[in-house]
C-alpha cells in the first residue's frame, strides 16, 4: 500500500513558489475524479484528494527529507514512509530495471511535437515522451505562465528530492521544459490520466495544514509471517499452471442469487472468469469494453462469471444495477481473502481468462479489442 500513495505522489506532487502557493488540478482517471488541491509552504507539500478508490485522502511530505504521511480521513489513520524508505525503493526499481529488459535503455526525453493549442488562458507548446514499458505521456506547456521563474526554482529542488528519484530512470526531467505544464495525459497499460491545471495563487497557508490531526491512528505495516510466504508462493504456482491449452480448474458454488454456479454449467460456451472488484480503478475502467463484446456475442454463446472481491454485499449489488452488469457474480464478502481467488492464485486484479467450450484457457488478462477479437475468434472455430 506504502508503494501506491509514493506513486500517487509522483503524479500529482506540484512544485512550490518560495511564497505560499495555493494550486487546484481537475484529474480525470478511472480511479480518480475531481479536482486535486495541492498546498506549499517552505519545504513542506499536502496534497487532498477527496475521490479515490480508498476514500478522501491526504498526503504531506517533506520535500527535503522526503517524509511524507498519508491520512486516511474516512478511517481516521495515518500511513507515515520515512524518507529512508523512500531511498531504498528507489533503489530497489533501479536494481529491478538494471536487471530487466530496459536495462540498457536510458532514461526517455520530451520531444517537442511542433504543435500549439490553447488550454484555459493559456498558450501552450506540446511535448510527449514514451517509455520502454509501454508509457506515454503528452504534456502542454505555457511559456508565460506567471511567476514561473519563482516556482522553477522550488521545481529544481524537488525534482532532487528522494521521492523524485524513484522515477529518475524512467522518466524525463521536467526541469528541461521551457514554462508551466498546465495540462498533462498519461496512458499505459490501457489506462488514461488527464490532469489540467485549474487555478495557482499566491497566498497564505497556515502551518496547522501539515500537522496530523491527533485523533487518526498509526496503520502500521503487516508482519510478513512464513505462512504469507507459503501462501505467496503457492500462489505463484498455481498462476504458473494457467498456461494455454490446459483446462481450467473447475469450482461448485452459488451466485449472488444463491443458485448453484460452475464452469460445467456453461458446457459448449466461450467463458471469460473476471477477478475484478467496484473499488479497482482499472477493473472499472475496463469494464465499458467487457460490456460491449459481451453485447456483441452473447448471443452467439459468450458468458462471463464475475468473481467480485468487494466487502460489501450490498454496495456491489448497487453497482451491479448501476451498470447494468447481466451477467452472474460470485462474492463471499472476503475481499483478497475470497475463496475463488485464493484457490486460483489471484494476486491483483483485474484477472481474466478466456475459456472454449471445453473449459480450456485460450487467453489471460486480454483488455480491450484483444478480448473483442479473442471471443469472436473462439466462437468461429466452435
Amino acid at each position: 500500500m506504502k508503494r501506491i500513495f509514493v506513486l500517487v505522489a509522483l503524479v500529482f506532487t506540484i512544485v512550490a513558489a518560495r511564497a505560499d502557493l495555493v494550486m487546484e488540478q481537475k484529474i480525470e482517471s478511472a480511479m480518480i475524479n475531481g479536482n486535486i488541491t495541492t498546498k506549499i509552504k517552505g519545504d513542506k507539500v499536502r496534497m487532498d484528494m477527496p475521490a479515490t478508490p480508498q476514500g478522501a485522502i491526504s498526503t504531506i511530505m517533506d520535500v527535503n527529507t522526503g517524509d511524507s504521511v498519508t491520512l486516511m480521513h474516512g478511517q481516521k489513520t495515518v500511513i507515515k514512509i520515512s524518507g529512508a524508505e523512500i531511498k531504498q525503493m528507489a533503489e530497489n526499481m533501479k536494481k529491478a530495471r538494471a536487471n530487466g529488459a530496459a536495462a540498457n535503455a536510458k532514461p526517455p526525453k520530451f520531444h517537442d511535437t511542433g504543435k500549439t493549442e490553447k488550454v484555459g488562458d493559456y498558450s501552450t507548446e506540446i511535448y510527449t515522451w514514451s517509455s520502454p514499458d509501454g508509457a506515454n505521456q503528452t504534456v502542454w506547456v505555457a511559456k508565460n505562465f506567471p511567476n514561473y521563474a519563482r516556482i522553477k526554482v522550488q521545481m529544481d529542488k524537488l525534482n532532487n528530492s528522494p521521492v523524485a528519484k524513484i522515477s529518475k530512470e524512467t522518466s524525463p526531467d521536467v526541469g528541461t521544459l521551457p514554462g508551466m505544464v498546465v495540462k498533462t495525459q498519461m496512458e499505459m497499460n490501457g489506462q488514461k490520466v488527464t490532469s489540467i491545471l485549474v487555478s495557482a495563487k499566491e497566498e497564505s497557508v497556515d502551518a496547522s495544514a501539515f500537522d496530523v490531526p491527533k485523533d487518526y491512528k498509526l496503520m502500521t505495516q503487516p508482519v510478513v509471517t512464513p505462512e504469507m510466504r507459503q501462501k505467496e508462493e503457492a500462489a505463484k504456482k498455481i498462476q504458473a499452471g494457467f498456461v494455454a491449452g490446459t483446462k481450467f480448474p473447475d469450482f461448485n458454488e452459488k451466485d449472488t442469487a444463491g443458485k448453484p454456479l460452475s464452469i460445467a454449467n456453461y458446457k459448449g460456451k466461450v467463458v471469460l472468469i473476471d477477478f475484478w472488484a467496484t473499488w479497482c480503478g482499472p477493473c472499472v475502467a475496463e469494464l465499458p469494453n467487457v460490456q460491449a463484446t459481451y453485447q456483441k456475442h452473447h448471443a452467439q454463446g459468450f458468458e462471463i462469471i464475475g468473481v467480485s472481491l468487494d466487502a460489501d454485499q450490498q454496495k456491489l449489488e448497487s453497482f451491479i444495477k448501476q451498470k447494468n452488469m447481466t451477467w452472474r457474480q460470485y462474492f463471499d464478502g472476503q475481499a483478497w481473502n475470497n475463496k475463488l481467488a485464493v484457490k486460483y492464485g489471484i494476486e491483483s486484479i483485474p484477472a481474466t481468462f478466456l475459456l472454449d467450450g471445453e473449459g480450456k484457457i485460450i487467453g489471460k488478462d486480454l483488455r480491450g479489442k484483444e478480448l473483442e477479437q479473442a471471443v469472436a475468434k473462439a466462437l468461429a472455430n466452435k
